[in-house]
């Protein structure tokens, strides 16, 4: 007997790559309006149309329903910003773009920013996810763009990269925060160029003729840091 063969259509193709994505959109709906744990995986399956048990043939449980969620959000964005990054030679102005763009985009998602602050962070298993691997990807750009520096001689040489690099993304999370809770806002122009301004104050190399104590101007710029990052209300149970 002869063997018929089938052709698969391109609907058929795309269909579970489409309902995966309808899945993924009604979650982050849903864990929007109810949070991560009041969301049950059989509202999002009625958000889509769909069974209980087809969300799970797509996503073997809620947390990597979540994780997917999550990765929507930071994937492009670590694209995005390591592309641009790459095209900036100067680490000065590198510093300057990367603080900028996690201002905006922590402020542009900021459900996005929610779900990896207050639910993907909580979970024992965090800092083993692929969530955490992207953070790590997203922030080791600023790591980069300071060892640069310091190799070119425009960063003092006895420069921390990791601890400029935890300045730089916990001052962001940290008005961040109140704006995703409503506990305050910001201007996104005026802070990031006042938070550059304070990074590069306590990094950049002075001229030869400068002899100022290393020590006070660390001291100083740590004032004016507590200054900026108090000066926005932010809620008192922020993580």
């Amino acid at each position: 007997m002869a063997t018929t063969t089938r052709m698969t259509s391109a609907d058929e193709v795309s269909e579970p790559h489409s309902t995966a994505q309808a899945i993924t959109r009604a979650a982050r709906d849903a864990f929007a309006e109810k949070g991560y744990d009041r969301a049950s995986v059989a509202e999002i399956a009625r958000r889509v149309g769909i069974v209980e048990g087809a969300v799970y043939r797509h996503f073997p449980s809620k947390r990597d329903l979540l994780h997917q969620v999550i990765r929507s959000f930071y994937e492009p964005l670590v694209e995005s910003t390591t592309a641009g990054a790459s095209a900036i030679e100067w680490p000065v102005d590198r510093v300057r773009y990367l603080i900028r763009r996690g201002l905006q985009a922590l402020t542009d998602d900021r459900l996005g920013c929610r779900l990896i602050i207050s639910e993907a962070r909580t979970f024992d298993d965090y800092y083993e996810s692929e969530i955490a691997d992207l953070s790590r990807r997203y922030t080791s750009l600023m790591v980069d763009a300071v060892r640069d520096g310091i190799h070119r001689g425009d960063f003092r040489p006895d420069t921390n990269p990791q601890l400029v690099r935890d300045l730089v993304y916990g001052g962001i999370e940290h008005m961040a925060w109140g704006a995703i809770t409503g506990h305050g806002d910001f201007e996104l122009d005026l802070t990031a160029r006042q938070l550059t301004d304070l990074v590069l104050a306590g990094i950049t190399s002075p001229p030869p003729s400068t002899t100022a104590d290393p020590t006070s101007r660390l001291e100083a710029v740590a004032d004016r840091l507590e200054a900026v990052l108090t000066s926005t209300p932010t809620d008192p149970e922020q993580p």
